[in-house]
């Protein structure tokens, strides 16, 4: 189920950590995904390099998902 939310925003299936570990990042991925309020920003997270990394999402699960998209946002303008 949570894999198909990312998919939704252009998401791949995560990489890197234990099978466990990509479980709990998918679910994480999920949650922030959906509680992003615009869908052009979760496409941006979704399809940000570092978020394709389970470790990557385990990392941010404390981080509001619309701090996530910004932050993202401005480290893509900046290059």
């Amino acid at each position: 189920m949570e894999e198909k939310i990312a998919k939704m925003f252009g998401g791949k299936a995560l990489k890197g950590g234990t099978d466990k570990q990509k479980k709990w990042a998918e679910i994480i991925r999920s949650g922030k995904l959906q509680r992003i309020s615009n869908a052009d920003d979760a496409v941006t997270v979704a399809t940000n390099e570092s978020a394709q990394w389970a470790t990557w999402w385990i990392e941010h699960k404390d981080t509001n998902p619309e701090t996530i998209a910004r932050n993202i946002k401005n480290q893509r303008e900046s290059k």
